[in-house]
């Protein structure tokens, strides 16, 4: 049979020249002009239409160009449908690329209505045969069609021959207006992007419906329309970064002016961590900014690289300084003997400022002609992974084990009996130094690695926005306004607009209050057996979240100078 012969060769798409395609409509419809009813017939046109739909898609634009093919096979596949007998109530045909259904109904039959859902199969690759559906009655709002990418209701008052069919490739539909569109764009090319249902009743043109025929379809590809979820995103990233920004401005003059706070290691690893941090949300909102419309490339390749490289720099550097930060946790809280570093401060800034100038280096030298995404001035896909994702999965590794190690240092208590109110007041502080740390460590980043998980994708971007874009403000409350030694800093220099009440405010502070009675009795308790000056160290440890106790305990001999040095980011 010729029609079988015309299905095998179909399948070699390879070999299919658009010649060889206009030859394949010709034979289609001499066939159609059979007017065959014959079942077998039905399933090697749908056959061979779902194998045209596997061809390139440029193959298949010249085609249409030359011959108009791919759409007269389309009319010879709706054709044959409309005439095939149906035998047993309904005749249904699943292959991969089309779905068909055809059945005739009565009055009674469609007094309810019939409702199609189309869903592909979990890797797209596919029409579901499960997802596929056809039933009486509305069922427009029930899950399987909420989920589905196609739906499709008929409403009563019809009858005689339906014919459903749908397509899981847009191919053999060639737009003449959208061909015309792209004609002078060279970067983003317009497209169909959805499913693809038909129906009809009796072959032939319907008016006047009492009730209306409703269709709804499920973007393939969202990041093409944004939608809602990604407005609401962008919104969130520009309020969150201005805010960091501005908390950030301030953190840095505030630090940087003031030789008593610049001085400390912790507060200049503070520093460096902040003006990183503003660098990179300054642009990011350049970035986003220039970005208009989805998919349009808006500034030339040149520079739109250039500011990913900027982007990719600036996201390493936070990201090794946050790492920098995790060291020194370790040192404070969890090393303390042997402590002192020479030169530590170089060290981190060649490590943080300069091993991302290397990354960013050799990824930009190693895929020159696709570092970056002209679209949207990003990372392209093996540039971000090896460039980007791989560095930060190592620092975040190594950051949550620090931060596992200071936390169970942090929270040693005696075990077996009840909290008296000084431990319990420490527990909250201990919880307030652990968000402290979460927040300074950059532990949050690693949450953009839980978006990979499809199902939570949405949620996991939302609150990977929220954090991550607010991560300069919260450095700003929790070491600019939480601080009393900066409020204090803040009220001598501001004197005239600030009250004396904010400066002796502990509100935001979790070293204040009602912990100086704890430190004065550690100091007391401790005078006798290390002499005043020890006894101002463990006052300055009680009041941080230690307990002196502990301290005295695991290290009797000394404790480091970096540690009782922090005193101005109130540990």
């Amino acid at each position: 049979m010729i029609l079988e012969e015309v299905a095998e060769i179909t399948t070699m798409t390879e070999t299919i020249s658009k010649e060889g395609l206009k030859i394949v409509a010709d034979i289609l419809e001499d066939i159609i002009g059979i007017n065959s009813t014959d079942v077998q017939v039905t399933e090697y046109v749908v056959d061979i239409a779902s194998n045209i739909a596997d061809l390139p898609e440029g193959e298949l634009e010249m085609a249409e160009e030359a011959s108009g093919a791919p759409s007269r096979v389309v009319i010879s596949l709706e054709a044959q449908l409309a005439v095939v007998e149906v035998l047993n109530e309904t005749l249904r045909i699943v292959k991969p690329n089309i779905a068909a259904e055809v059945f005739d109904v009565t009055v009674d039959e469609i007094s309810r209505g019939i409702t199609v859902v189309v869903s592909a199969t979990s890797d797209g690759k596919s029409i579901s045969d499960e997802g596929f559906q056809v039933a009486g009655g509305n069922r427009t709002t029930e899950p399987e069609a909420l989920k589905a990418e196609a739906t499709l209701f008929i409403p009563s008052g019809l009858t005689g021959r339906v014919v459903i069919t749908t397509y899981l490739k847009t191919a053999l539909f060639r737009d003449s207006g959208l061909t015309e569109l792209n004609l002078n764009q060279t970067g983003f090319m317009r497209k169909l992007n959805s499913r693809i249902i038909a129906a009809s009743i009796n072959n032939e043109e319907i008016e006047d419906l009492k009730e209306p025929v409703m269709i709804a379809f499920t973007p393939i590809s969202p990041d093409i329309y944004g939608g809602r979820a990604d407005f609401i995103l962008e919104i969130i990233s520009y309020v969150g970064c201005c805010m960091s920004i501005w908390g950030l401005v301030i953190t840095i003059l505030t630090y940087a002016f003031n030789k008593k706070l610049r001085d400390r290691k912790p507060n200049q690893i503070l520093l460096s961590l902040s003006s990183s941090l503003l660098c990179l949300y300054i642009v990011f909102l350049v970035m986003i900014s220039v970005d208009t419309e989805r998919g349009v490339a808006e500034i030339t390749p040149l520079p739109c690289c250039i500011l990913a490289g900027f982007l990719h720099y600036f996201t390493l550097s936070s990201l090794f300084w946050m790492g920098v930060e995790g060291y020194n946790m370790h040192i404070l809280f969890v090393r303390v003997l042997n402590t002192y570093l020479p030169r530590f401060m170089r060290k981190a800034s060649l490590f943080a400022w300069g091993v991302p100038m290397v990354i960013v280096g050799i990824t930009g030298g190693a895929a020159r002609q696709a570092y970056a995404r002209t679209d949207f001035c990003f990372l392209e896909k093996l540039p971000l992974i090896g460039g980007l994702l791989i560095p930060v999965g190592f620092i975040m590794i190594f950051n949550i084990i620090i931060f596992i190690r200071v936390i169970i240092r942090l929270n040693r208590t005696v075990k077996g009996r009840q909290l008296d109110k000084t431990e319990k007041r420490q527990r909250v502080r201990r919880f307030q130094n652990a968000v402290c740390i979460l927040i300074l460590m950059g532990l949050t980043w690693s949450l953009g690695y839980l978006s990979i998980i499809k199902p939570a994708s949405e949620v996991v971007q939302g609150i990977f926005t929220i954090l991550n874009s607010l991560q300069g403000y919260f450095i700003f409350m929790l070491y600019c306004m939480r601080q009393p030694q900066v409020r204090r800093t803040w009220r001598s220099q501001f004197s005239c607009c600030l009250s004396k009440s904010f400066a002796a405010s502990g509100g935001f502070t979790s070293g204040s209050g009602k912990t100086n009675s704890t430190s004065k009795n550690s100091s007391a308790k401790l005078r006798g057996q290390r002499g005043n000056r020890n006894a101002g160290l463990m006052s300055n440890f009680d009041s941080s979240g230690f307990r002196p106790e502990t301290i005295m305990r695991s290290q009797p001999e000394r404790l480091p100078r970096a540690a009782y040095q922090n005193d101005g980011a109130e540990w």
